[in-house]
């Protein structure tokens, strides 16, 4: 059957070769004379007569061919993304450990894609990465107290977009309220400085000893899906530990009648003109976190803080209720 197969293949190219030298045979019978914009739309007609035919002879390979090179895998229109997912069996599943390779191989070269930040209310943001054994990503950041909240968008270990199956039900990730103090007190005297901000001890006074973190999730279709209660109040985690991490749960079912309702459409970025209904998180391109003041009326608000994030993951373990943090 196969060899049969094979043979039909042969026959359909080489009918396809027989039929473009036909059509270059009869367009260079044109006579000399022939109106120049009737001699470009015969070779159009030919050049599609020969498209249409491909397309039915091989729509098995030929198609595919030319719809995946004019319409790559969505996630791949991210920077640096590969067209190769990343499947792990595992109940436990890596996104970004934050251990960079920058060594021969190259491996997981870089694990942040962007930082945003309010510029117009001068809010900002910076990153590092600190330790080797288990690393981890330090965020100082500042939300002035009208703007946006601070984000920072991290992307899949190795730049390969995170393939969800068998489904993990949870996003988790793990978090510390940094002891920035020095830091943060430096940072306030440059701001004065640098900015002619008044009211040093005003700033000092939105120093943030607990830190709230809002998620956004950015699925195979580049769709920014953000977790929430109604259409602006968005859930957060209220990060309080600076001795210890604490894990965060972020529930990533979306087709039961109890959960349908906590991921919403996010407008302002990546690929929100198609107006899915629902977020399809059997591919994970992005994590975006954002971070401010925690506050229980759904918005970030402004502050100063530090927090670490590590060991971001996919996972089927059950949150522990007395240990860790989970939006259910």
């Amino acid at each position: 059957m196969k060899s049969t197969n094979n043979q039909s293949q042969w026959v359909k190219i080489l009918l396809a070769l027989l039929l473009l030298v036909l059509l270059g045979f009869l367009y260079s019978k044109l006579p000399p004379g022939f109106p120049e914009l009737l001699k470009n739309g015969v070779l159009l007609t030919l050049f599609a007569a020969l498209v249409l035919y491909l397309a039915k002879a091989f729509p098995d390979s030929a198609g595919k061919l030319i719809l995946n090179a004019s319409n790559p895998p969505k996630y791949m229109l991210i920077a640096g993304l590969s067209k190769d997912t990343r499947k792990d069996q595992g109940t436990d599943v890596k996104f970004q450990d934050f251990h960079i390779g920058r060594g021969k191989t190259r491996e997981n070269s870089n694990a942040v894609y962007y930082m945003w930040a309010d510029n117009f209310q001068k809010s900002q943001i910076n990153a590092s990465i600190i330790g080797n054994e288990i690393p981890y990503l330090q965020i100082l950041f500042k939300n002035s107290f009208e703007s946006w909240p601070c984000n920072i968008a991290i992307i899949p270990f190795d730049f390969q977009a995170l393939e969800n199956n068998p489904f993990k039900r949870y996003l988790v990730f793990e978090a510390q309220v940094l002891d920035l103090s020095q830091e943060i007190d430096s940072y306030i005297d440059y701001l004065c400085k640098s900015e002619g901000v008044s009211g040093l001890d005003e700033l000092k006074i939105s120093k943030l000893d607990k830190i709230g973190v809002s998620v956004r999730v950015v699925d195979g279709n580049l769709q920014h899906w953000y977790y929430s209660l109604s259409t602006r109040r968005r859930r957060q985690f209220e990060i309080t530990e600076k001795k210890r991490w604490k894990k965060c749960y972020v529930n990533l079912t979306n087709l039961t009648k109890e959960t349908k309702n906590n991921w919403k459409l996010f407008g302002s970025d990546g690929n929100h003109l198609s107006r899915s209904k629902r977020p399809d998180f059997s591919i994970i391109s992005l994590v975006v976190l954002e971070f401010g003041r925690y506050s229980d009326v759904g918005t970030l608000q402004g502050g100063i803080g530090a927090i670490g994030i590590r060991n971001i993951r996919l996972t089927d373990e059950q949150p522990n209720p007395k240990e860790d943090l989970f939006l259910n």
